[in-house]
């Protein structure tokens, strides 16, 4: 059993959560979704994420105390 050093723990958990992220995102913009949905739903959507995003790493680093 190998350990993981504390340092890459943050990108393992990170990195499949974005990729499952970017994917939910292109899929809303896609034939199929995007007329049920709307052009400015989908747009929304992705500035929220892209918002939410944002503040969390600010927070990870702690700028936000």
């Amino acid at each position: 059993v190998r350990s993981y050093s504390s340092s890459h723990v943050p990108f393992i958990i990170t990195t499949p959560l974005v990729l499952l992220i970017h994917a939910i995102l292109a899929a809303l913009h896609t034939p199929a979704l995007l007329p049920r949905v709307g052009v400015h739903t989908a747009a929304y959507v992705g500035v929220l994420v892209g918002i939410m995003s944002f503040f969390a790493g600010l927070a990870v680093w702690g700028a936000l105390s």
